[in-house]
Formats: structure tokens, sequence, C-alpha cells
């Protein structure tokens, strides 16, 4: 068998969770042996980690080369996230600190509706002379681009590499917000690989991609939740994050700044509010961990036990995060033990909910009243993508704290209300949950290397 190389991009530490801790590489291997090898391209910050810690047969690291021209690369990325027409990408523009820029923004949308500026920003993106990838093109002589985050630049310039040696080139969408939110200047594919349904439906709406270049392929992240085998004993999992066995256990995300600026007073007002709640509780507040939190302030709340998972390298910004395997398995045991989950717009909602827990969205500012909407968290339920998470009925939002105790107490009295709606919920977004997303992504792969 010859001999097949693959590039692959780890922008970050979620395409690291997504791709490296999953079984996509190790399906290859099982396929292709010893005849198959992967150059992954990584931040140069990350290197050393990643030689280091990735240390696998037939894996190779190299850093991420920069574009030739990164200003005039900068420039058409925000003419083309000031064009996107999404509600997503609204409310984001809204929140530009720069009022000339949210002008532009105004004019650029009204403009899309009359010139082909998708297609003129493109063929720009495509003409700019870029040589970042050349050296590896001639040291690897690539059969396929592998591209796991195609908004990014790194990403985009790889692909325009691919097109112009006619390379193959699978690419995968690296969360779900991201084909209503992101701006996609350049792609170039043989197949696009999505988690769900409703990401389908998008990419063919708003991507224009043609439906049968499209792979519905489920979470591969979500795979190892069949394994339960896995989850830590509760004995060890409790003592060691110095939880009360005798309590029932709240779960809750915290997603931190800039997102949520008033999340430590949601938690004083939480943790004020527990006397109310018809059964002893602790809040397990789960730090998000590409963001800063006031973890002083929260660890000295009642009832409150911080934990910040991911690993960070000494004197790095917290953006260079990285889950290891516990982390993993940590998180997943977590969500096995709460009784209740508790997120403010996040992606936690759908892990919590394909273990059938209760869930409750943040929808208030903590002591602010009245904040506009734009800086209130309210507007993140107004996202296309979790709008129409909202609109499945498989969380609660609360809109106050009133509302929030009010919803904590009904679940803790029956949990299986709304069992129905997060299975309805479980199916539309995640697809499948067989275990087996893993396998189908490198199936794409495997067709595209025949």
């Amino acid at each position: 068998m010859a001999m097949k190389t693959v590039f692959i991009t780890i922008f970050d530490g979620l395409v690291s969770k997504n791709i490296l801790r999953t079984g996509i590489i190790n399906f290859l291997q099982k396929e292709y042996g010893e005849n198959i090898n992967f150059i992954l391209f990584v931040p140069v910050s990350k290197v050393e980690y990643y030689k280091k810690d990735i240390n696998i047969p037939g894996v190779f690291v190299e850093v991420a080369p920069e574009p030739s021209w990164p200003n005039l690369e900068k420039i058409l990325f925000k003419i083309k996230e000031g064009s996107l027409l999404s509600k997503t990408a609204f409310f984001r523009k809204k929140n530009s600190p720069y009022r000339f820029l949210r002008i532009i923004y105004s004019v650029l949308t009204f403009f899309r509706n009359y010139i082909p500026l998708d297609f003129f920003l493109e063929n720009i993106f495509y003409l700019i002379p870029d040589f970042s990838f050349n050296f590896y093109f001639v040291k690897y002589s690539p059969d396929l681009i592998f591209s796991t985050n195609p908004v990014s630049s790194t990403d985009m310039r790889l692909m325009r590499k691919a097109k112009k040696e006619k390379k193959k080139s699978v690419v995968m969408i690296k969360s779900w917000d991201n084909i209503v939110g992101r701006p996609y200047l350049f792609l170039y594919l043989n197949n696009l690989i999505v988690q769900n349904g409703i990401l389908k439906d998008e990419a063919i709406e708003i991507l224009k991609i043609p439906e049968e270049k499209i792979i519905v392929t489920g979470f591969p992240q979500f795979d190892i939740y069949k394994e339960r085998k896995k989850i830590i004993k509760k004995e060890t999992f409790f003592k060691e994050l110095e939880l009360d066995k005798s309590k029932k256990l709240i779960l809750f995300s915290a997603t931190g700044y800039p997102w949520t600026p008033h999340e430590v007073e949601v938690l004083e007002l939480l943790s004020k509010n527990i006397s109310n709640l018809i059964d002893p509780i602790q809040v397990l507040v789960r730090l998000h961990p590409k963001y800063e939190h006031s973890e002083t302030e929260i660890s000295k709340l009642p009832h409150m036990i911080v934990w910040r998972p991911g690993y960070i390298k000494p004197e790095t910004k917290l953006s260079n995060w990285e889950y290891k395997e516990k982390d993993i398995l940590y998180l997943m045991s977590a969500l096995y033990y709460s009784d209740i989950c508790i997120n403010t717009g996040s992606t936690m909602a759908i892990e919590s909910i394909i273990f059938d827990k209760p869930t409750i969205a943040i929808a208030f500012d903590g002591k602010q009243k009245n904040m506009s909407l734009h800086k209130s968290v309210r507007r993140f339920y107004l996202f296309d993508h979790n709008r129409k998470l909202v609109d499945l009925g498989g969380e609660d939002i609360a809109g106050d704290i009133d509302e929030l105790i009010i919803s904590i107490n009904k679940y803790l009295k029956d949990p299986s209300i709304k069992s129905k709606e997060r299975s309805v919920t479980r199916d539309m977004l995640c697809y499948k949950l067989d275990g087996c997303a893993s396998r189908r992504v490198a199936e794409v792969i495997i067709e595209n290397l025949k």
C-alpha cells in the first residue's frame, strides 16, 4: 500500500479535543497501518507541548505558518464579517466598540443584497500571493488536507494552496455556532463534514455547498459519553473536588469574561437563596478553560466549589488551554453525577441534555437591571444557533433569580420534567449518539484518500 500523508490543522484546544482526543486518527491508522502520516499544524506556542503530549507514531508537528499579507487578510475578513446577515453576527457587530465600524457594517450588509460581495471577496483572497505553505507541500507532498476550523486564516490559506496544487480537501465545521456567526472567506472542499442536520441545512443555505458534498457524522467529542464504564467512581470524584455526597449537586458552567461580566453576581444571588431550595444543595462552578473568571470571589461564596479544568502551560494565555484525558473524564463524571445543570448560552446545554439532566439557562445579569439587549446575556438566546435550542424546549430560561429558584425546585422535586423535550433536542442536535461519530469522520477521509 502506498504511503498516504494528511495535513490537519489544530487551531486551538477545542479542535484538539474534537480531533486528537477522539478516535479519528486511531481509525485511520487501523485502515492504513504504518502507511499513513499525519502532519499537525499548530500555533507556535504549542509546538513543544504537542510534540511531547501527542506521542503517536506517524504523527508529526509543525508550526502553523504566518500569512504573507496579514493586513490585507484582516481587511478582507472584516469586510466579510461585516456583511453577514445572521442575528448572531448582528449582535456581535453591535457590540463593536468602534462606532464607525458599525456604520461600515450596516452599509456592507445593505449592498450585499445588490452585488456579489462573497464572490468578489473570495476571488481577491484567492489572488493574494502567499507562500506560507510552499515549504510543507514540497517537504511532505500531502495527499489530502483536513481542515478542522475553516473560518481561521491558517485553514483558508491551506485550502487555497490545496486548490492550486489540485489536492483533495475535507473540511469539518468546528462548532455548532460557526456557520451562522462566522465569516467564511474562502472554502475549497471535496466534502464538508457537519455534526447534525441543522448544520447541513445551514451549509446549503448560507455557504451554498451542494448537498451531495455534505456528510453528517455527529460530534466525535461526544463518542466517549457512550463509554459509561469510564466514569470516575463517585467516591473518588467527590473526594477530589471536595464535594459532599449527602447533598444534591448543581453543575454551574461558568462562561467568564468578556461574555458574562456579571456572572459572580448571579452566583451571589444563588448562594443567598440556597435556603429557599427544597433540598440541601452544593454548586460545582466549572470555569470555562479559555476565559478569565473571578475565582477568588466565587470561592468565598457559601455552597460554591470552584473547579478549573484544562491544562495551561505556565506563563501563557488562557486561550492556550488544552484538555488532557483526565479533563474529559472529569467532565463526563460531573455531568453524570449532577442533579441539575446550569449554563449561560453555552454548548454545555447540549452536553447536559445528552445525560438527560434538567437544564437551566441564565438570562439575567446578576443585580443589574434594565441592561440594553446588546450588552445583556439575554442576547445569547437570540443567536441563531441558540434560538433553535431554545425552541426545542429542552431547557428552562431563567429571567431573574426568582425564576431560577423556581426552576431548580421544580426539577429537584421531579427531574423527569421535560425529559421528552430533552430527548427531542438530543435527536435534533446530536444526530446519533452511538459512539461512532469518529469512525464516520475517518470514513470520509478514507473515501477521499482512495
